[in-house]
Order: C-alpha cells, then structure tokens, then sequence
C-alpha cells in the first residue's frame, strides 16, 4: 500500500531564516538591499519567505518553548564564544516565545555579529528530517555536531554576510556576521559553543 506523503510542517520556512535574517538585517544596518533571489530557496528550501514564518514554540501555549532556549547570553557561552569578534562593540539582547536574540554591534554601523536561539523542530528532530531538503541547503553531520545529537549549516551570501546554523532536537542556534570577516570556521564554532548555554 503506498505510503501517503509527509506534509512538511509550518516550521519549514525557518531553515532559511538564517540567511533571510542575514539579508534583513544587512539592510537595516546599512549594507544595501538584500539580493532580488534568495539563495535559500534555490537550493531547496521550501517556501523560504521574508515575511514571519509560523512559529511553533507558540504552539505549546503553555510556556515551554521559552524553557528550551536561554535566558539571555550574559554571561554565558555564547558571549564568551563571541567576544574576541566583537570587542568594543556594544551589545542588546531581546527575548520572546521561545526566541532569544542576542546583538554585537551599533544600530547603523555595518558591522553586526548575532547570536539565535529558537525553540521548534528542526532537522534533528525525528519527524523534522528531510534527507532531499538537507542535501540541497548543504546541512551536514560532523563530529562536533554530532557530539550534540545535531547538524550544522553554512550559507554565505557574500557582501550580504554569513550564517551558520546547529540544527539540534527542539532548537536551533544561527550566528549571522555582517560586515565582517568572520568565516565558516568561526561561525560553526560560535554555534556549536554556544549550545552549551542551552537548559
């Protein structure tokens, strides 16, 4: 009996976010508008889209999505992993619904370094898995994510900036660099640092 296809989840425009936020926030930092195509979408997303994807941490209605990211990254690994990219710049933080969004960088300088934390499946997860879909946005295992039961993702726009992305069960961790030089090296290994903040 044929087996009936997996609806993809509304979670599914998030794998992008990381270059969509890229994008966004090169703009508003005075990078330039963002490329007419994104290049998330081409090489296999679904459904990537500036607008606000659905998120499913406010599905839970019940508080447990804002348990699953940090409370903030004072203090902790992400801040640390972060700092010898960011001396001198100052730092703002906000979070809301599972969603913690951590800021290197002064509003209109060029220069930004952000740390994410957001709570929903992802391609970790056992129902989030999508051998095709990950092939084609060049989500990978290495040892080091593998160590924490995740997958790591790379994006580089060029002028626009970077991203790398820690796909683990339940949550993901994205380190976007605009106007910087910091590299797929540096990047993977804010995020793989910085899941030691997580509860």
């Amino acid at each position: 009996m044929p087996s009936t296809p997996r609806a993809r989840a509304p979670w599914r425009a998030a794998p992008a976010a990381g270059a969509l936020l890229l994008a966004v926030l090169c703009a508003a930092c005075g990078g330039g508008a963002p490329p007419s195509s994104g290049a998330p979408a081409e090489s296999g997303s679904p459904s990537a889209s500036t607008s606000p994807s659905p998120s499913a941490p406010d599905e839970a209605g019940d508080g447990g999505a804002a348990d699953t990211v940090p409370a903030t990254c004072t203090g902790g690994a992400a801040e640390k992993a972060a700092a010898e990219h960011t001396r001198g710049m100052p730092f703002t933080e906000s979070a809301k619904d599972g969603l913690l969004t951590c800021n290197w960088g002064e509003e209109g300088e060029r220069e930004h370094l952000f740390v994410q934390f957001q709570a929903g499946e992802t391609f970790a997860d056992p129902d989030g898995a999508d051998p095709d879909a990950e092939q084609g946005m060049g989500v990978r295992t290495t040892p080091q994510s593998s160590e924490l039961g995740g997958k790591l993702q790379y994006t580089d726009l060029g002028s626009v900036g970077r991203s790398a992305v820690l796909y683990l069960p339940g949550v993901s961790v994205t380190a976007n660099a605009v106007g910087s030089d910091l590299g797929q090296s540096e990047l993977e290994a804010i995020v793989l640092a910085a899941a030691g903040d997580l509860p």
